[in-house]
């Protein structure tokens, strides 16, 4: 009885796609988050242009500062609301819909960049923006489904401060030399700043990677890859979960955060209407 003899590249092509599958996620992955990035980044500069562009001809007195904007009660109704970035998500498509439909300008444009959440809030399912939710004292009855978990409907953008967390800035801002004084900025039309009367701002958006995890600064020429972000314990597996939602997933056998950058677009328009 003849034996068959198998041959010594028995088991090589598996090898080699193991050895060339690696690069070819890593190439997939880069792509996805790529392309994720891209398509944010472009839609926060329209959405940029759509609030510089309503501010601009938003009739209001001259020396009106662009907090003083933002608080008008008008362009909150119309064009931006900083307390209308998380949205009920119970009910029926159509009941989203007419929710969203119901939202100021710009609010209502910064939906494809929202997040389903399901974890933040029991029992009240959200579509919000990504970043760290703002608490408050539970809004009396009548107020939004998810004002029982203490939310306010305001979402700020986390960053890291020297490595400590965090830095909440505000979704919408203006741009300026000083961000801390309001004179510095162009909005107002008696700004010291020149040239003034103008609409200058931006619109910050959080990006993380699903599939790509955070690496903390080395020492030029020491690799990354054994210095991953450590995510507190307690925060549960999701790119945008944990109260300052930076998010966590697995990787190294342990808990890590994701890759993460803050976003940005920004437009600036000649103020057309001044009283």
């Amino acid at each position: 009885m003849k034996t068959e003899r198998k041959s010594p590249e028995h088991g090589g092509a598996l090898v080699e796609f193991a050895l060339v599958a690696v690069v070819l996620y890593l190439i997939l992955t880069a792509t996805i988050e790529f392309g994720r990035v891209l398509f944010s980044a472009q839609l926060l500069q329209d959405v940029s242009r759509l609030a510089a562009r309503e501010l601009a001809v938003m009739p209001m007195p001259i020396a009106t500062t662009f907090e003083q904007a933002l608080a008008d009660s008008t362009v909150k109704a119309r064009i931006w609301d900083a307390t209308k970035l998380v949205v009920d998500a119970s009910g029926t498509e159509a009941q989203l819909d007419a929710r969203f439909a119901a939202l100021p300008l710009v609010n209502r444009a910064l939906r494809p960049l929202m997040i389903y959440d399901d974890f933040s809030c029991a029992g009240h399912p959200l579509y919000r923006y990504p970043g760290r939710m703002v608490s408050g004292a539970p809004n009396p009855p009548g107020a939004e489904p998810y004002a029982s978990c203490g939310l306010t409907g305001e979402v700020t953008v986390p960053v890291l401060n020297g490595g400590v967390c965090c830095v909440d800035l505000s979704v919408l801002a203006e741009v300026r030399t000083n961000a801390a004084d309001a004179d510095s900025g162009p909005f107002s039309g008696v700004s010291a700043a020149t040239p003034n009367g103008v609409v200058a701002l931006q619109v910050r958006y959080p990006f993380q990677a699903a599939t790509m995890s955070g690496y903390a600064i080395q020492s030029p020429g020491d690799p990354t890859i054994g210095a991953p972000l450590e995510a507190d314990a307690a925060t549960p597996v999701g790119t945008y979960s944990g109260s300052d939602g930076r998010g966590a997933q697995y990787a190294f056998g342990k808990k890590v955060l994701p890759y993460r950058r803050i976003l940005t677009g920004q437009s600036y328009f000649r103020r057309e209407v001044m009283e």
